[in-house]
């Protein structure tokens, strides 16, 4: 747990959804974070951007095609960060 009193993958999940809503801007409220990157419209070059800063928040290094791909989720995210802790 961290400082809040929040799991690993609770931090990512509220870091990860933050980043992406900005990223795509759209409202926090609107992030699913079951739905697939893909289905939000992640082209090449934002999965660029946002794989950039996600080894930058958590260093972890994502494979670029996994983020573009239709299983991967914010959830799916948070998993890799909270089984890093």
């Amino acid at each position: 747990m961290d400082r809040e009193g929040q799991s690993p993958k609770d931090a990512a999940v509220g870091l990860t959804k933050k980043q992406l809503a900005k990223m795509l801007s759209i409202q926090l409220e609107k992030v699913d974070v079951g739905k697939s990157l893909a289905a939000f419209g992640m082209d090449r070059m934002l999965a660029t951007e946002f794989r950039t800063w996600f080894f930058q928040t958590f260093k972890i290094d994502v494979p670029f095609y996994d983020i573009i791909e239709a299983r991967t989720n914010v959830s799916t995210l948070a998993d890799k960060v909270a089984a890093a802790a």
